[in-house]
């Protein structure tokens, strides 16, 4: 060291103590980055627990589901519900039913969203799909669509297959 114009030097040969503190600490930072972005694994929020409240009232908030409750004129529940939860976003199938179960309709897909601290339906999966002539490669074609349309959307929420 020393010499004019040099502001630091190393030596690798024989890491200084100065190095041999700064490596466990970057090793460190990088297990809690990589852990951060793993711990945004699909969740499937239990039945009762607040995640899943909210993300059903946001669907029975949506337009669809306000319309078709004053068409029964009654509240609008849900059976048969799976959510696939990552971080703000959601894939959610369910159907949407009376409680007394005089009206019910087959299970609806839709991408959710918590914007603001309330979930909202980004978009609905098509009516193409189900009765395509192959609705596993309709579904894969609406799915890559919607990536182009919402990259910031976790790919993984979305089932590998469509029921």
């Amino acid at each position: 060291m020393g010499q004019p114009g040099k502001i630091f030097e190393v030596d690798l040969r024989s890491p200084s103590e100065e190095v041999m503190k700064v490596v466990p600490a970057a090793l460190i930072f990088g297990i809690m980055v990589a852990g951060a972005a793993i711990g945004h694994e699909v969740q499937q929020p239990a039945a009762g627990s607040p995640d899943r409240k909210a993300i059903l009232d946001g669907l029975r908030e949506n337009e669809v589901m306000r319309r078709l409750s004053a068409e029964w004129k009654a509240k609008i529940v849900f059976s048969h519900v799976t959510i696939r939860q990552a971080k703000d976003w959601a894939w959610v199938v369910a159907s949407a039913q009376t409680e007394d179960e005089k009206h019910i309709i087959e299970p609806l897909s839709s991408v959710m969203r918590e914007k603001g601290g309330r979930w909202q339906v980004v978009e609905f999966i098509s009516d193409e799909v189900a009765p395509a002539d192959n609705p596993e490669a309709a579904y894969r074609a609406w799915r890559a669509q919607f990536m182009g349309r919402h990259p910031d959307c976790p790919a993984r929420i979305f089932p590998e297959k469509f029921d």
